[in-house]
């Protein structure tokens, strides 16, 4: 049941062009930046992968529980530092992070922070693009 939920939500979450007429693609990917509060690290990450598997896109995903979960991912092809981008967004929530190539994940324990750590890092990747 949660596959199909998650299935459920990437395709929400996408630009509703995306599969239809005008698809994305690596020169123009779509750009998901959510808060999902409540959820676990491992649930953020299976809805990033499905979300980068579907379309060109990167993923920017966080949530608030006990403490920040981050995840953020890019279909393969895009050139963004996703490990920088995450450890610099972990720095803001008062916590760390890494990873290698399209994927990273990480956290911190400032709960307040998350939205303007999610922004900064939307608005380094539409910098970019």
């Amino acid at each position: 049941m949660l596959e199909r939920a998650l299935d459920g939500e990437a395709r929400r979450r996408l630009p509703p062009h995306v599969g239809g007429g005008e698809s994305r693609s690596a020169d123009r990917p779509a750009l998901v930046s959510a808060i999902y509060d409540g959820w676990p690290a491992a649930d953020l990450r299976s809805l990033a992968q499905r979300l980068v598997a579907l379309a060109p896109c990167v993923a920017l995903l966080g949530s608030r529980s006990d403490k920040v979960h981050l995840v953020f991912a890019q279909s393969e092809g895009l050139g963004h530092d996703i490990p920088a981008l995450l450890t610099a967004a972990a720095l803001a929530v008062g916590g760390r992070g890494g990873g290698k190539g399209n994927l990273a994940q990480g956290g911190g324990d400032r709960l307040d922070r998350l939205d303007e750590a999610l922004a900064a890092a939307a608005a380094a990747v539409r910098g970019r693009a």
